[in-house]
């Protein structure tokens, strides 16, 4: 009897660990949009928070929501510098707000003070091109909130706080009145078009939101017929602001984040994120699948 309730119990396990997900193939990724806005950021060097061209970069974001939906809204917070204070802002936008379940996209649109690298934020062009196809099919989708970061890359002057917790101020501002029941799960999008990259399972994600990784990769094997980006990688964790919607926030957040192979100290393989998020490095091929692979992950709700 034990033997045969072992195996009753291993066949649930079985059957119930593979996810099987719907496709609509009304929902097809434009990668023009993503193209078109990543090419604008990257004419906008040294956009660090509390800059004027970091306003231009948010004036872009605005400007390109407002053709989508008129739920729009700001949030501002002030940053400790070592000259007094500068303001961070945050951009929050909502899509279907009045639906039951509801799915967070987060990206953020800053850049290091330091910084005079083709930045082309191709996370924040990304959600912007996904948004638009979610704003044009909207009886396709439950609610989908986007959020984009202000202060990711710039480090508060507040001794006071730990390592990790001097930069990603703009979500740790965001996590303090974030309600975590309205959301199933966020994506956050850190740099995710490098060429070659894959989007390994990060530290953070595999930890805090493994069932979504697993219908990620599903839903890329149903489209494609491979998992060349979900791959079952491990991957060193990203210290960004998804660390904050899962511990702060206490969303279940994936990183979508570009990761390569690099050789350790130990001479071992290590999946690290990527650095370099210049133009040039702007994988359309892989921005279309994963704009797809995206889309239907929204609809499965």
């Amino acid at each position: 009897m034990k033997i045969q309730k072992l195996t009753i119990l291993l066949v649930t396990i079985l059957t119930t660990s593979c996810y099987h997900p719907k496709t609509n193939n009304k929902l097809q990724f434009d990668t023009t949009d993503a193209i078109t806005m990543a090419q604008k950021f990257a004419k906008i060097k040294n956009h660090s928070c509390g800059s004027l061209k970091n306003d231009s970069v948010a004036t872009l974001i605005i400007n390109y929501l407002n053709k989508l939906t008129p739920n729009i809204s700001n949030e501002t917070f002030e940053i400790k510098n070592d000259t007094g204070y500068i303001i961070g802002k945050n951009i929050y936008v909502s899509i279907n707000p009045d639906k039951p379940h509801k799915i967070l996209l987060a990206c953020n649109y800053d850049t290091y003070p330091t910084d005079t690298a083709q930045n082309c934020l191709s996370g924040a062009a990304t959600v912007l091109a996904i948004a638009k196809c979610i704003a044009q099919n909207p009886n396709e989708y439950p609610a989908i909130d986007l959020i984009f970061f202000d202060s990711t890359e710039y480090w508060s002057e507040n001794q006071n706080l730990n390592k990790i917790r001097r930069h990603c101020l703009g979500s740790q501002q965001w996590a303090k009145n974030a309600d975590k029941h309205k959301y199933k799960c966020a994506l956050y999008f850190y740099k995710p078009a490098h060429k070659g990259g894959v989007f390994a399972k990060e530290g953070h994600s595999n930890l805090f939101a493994t069932k979504y990784l697993k219908i990620l990769a599903e839903i890329e094997n149903t489209l494609y017929k491979n998992n060349t980006l979900f791959t079952n990688d491990i991957a060193k964790p990203l210290n960004a602001d998804n660390c904050f919607l899962n511990k702060d926030a206490k969303i279940p957040t994936i990183a979508i984040c570009a990761h390569h192979t690099i050789i350790n100290k130990d001479n071992e393989e290590e999946k690290t994120p990527v650095e370099d998020d210049s133009i040039e490095n702007f994988d359309t091929t892989a921005i279309k699948h994963l704009g797809n692979i995206i889309l239907q992950f929204c609809n499965q709700w």
